[in-house]
């Protein structure tokens, strides 16, 4: 495969993997977790929201045993849990990563209280979203499948107010820190612009 296929209401190309299913920002949170992975074992904690499959089995192969995935919707993780109201006990998670979740929630002030009070002293959250707008903004837009859903633009200072807020430390990584070669951009099928908020506790 000489390239990957366009996807997205505007298509972006070199965007889908047919295999496994993975967009652009799946594989950039792949490749940077490969450079830190050596850091996990089999007794971290992980927590997943939305769980992506091909991510899913990279935990899976660090530590299965202490993996749990989480989704609002039935059948669509191991758990049903709403962000805003986790079931877990405080300082549960070692590793907890949120791809694309946050800008779908409401309520996104109680999720990140949540997201705070489940992550260990000294874990870290691995936080990916839709950023970099001039101002925050909501609104409802069309999935490529016709839905309606709620979503929302942040302005990345906003999104970092709200995170430092509850007491969350960050680390604002693009890809352009990592990757340096223009072609191993495009054998990757990552957009120079993606991002990833390292966020762990004061």
């Amino acid at each position: 495969m000489s390239e990957f296929l366009p996807y997205g209401n505007k298509k972006r190309n070199n965007a889908l993997c047919p295999i496994c299913g993975s967009v652009e920002r799946h594989r950039f949170f792949k490749y940077w977790f490969d450079t830190i992975k050596g850091n996990l074992n089999p007794t971290t904690r992980i927590l997943h929201f939305a769980p992506e499959k091909a991510i899913s089995a990279r935990f899976k192969e660090v530590s299965e045993k202490n993996y749990v995935s989480v989704d609002i919707l039935p059948n669509m993780a191991m758990k049903v849990e709403d962000i805003t109201k986790l079931s877990f006990d405080s300082n549960t998670f070692d590793f907890i990563l949120c791809i694309h979740v946050l800008q779908h929630i409401h309520e996104d002030e109680k999720a990140i209280s949540e997201l705070y009070r489940v992550l260990d002293k000294t874990g870290i959250m691995v936080l990916m979203g839709s950023h970099g707008h001039k101002t925050t903004n909501t609104g409802l837009h069309t999935s490529i499948k016709g839905e309606k859903y709620f979503i929302r633009h942040y302005n990345t200072e906003d999104l970092i107010n709200k995170l430092t807020s509850v007491g969350f430390s960050i680390k604002l990584l693009y890809a352009y820190d990592l990757i340096k070669d223009e072609k191993e951009f495009f054998r990757l099928g990552i957009k120079n612009g993606d991002s990833v908020f390292i966020c762990s506790k004061n």
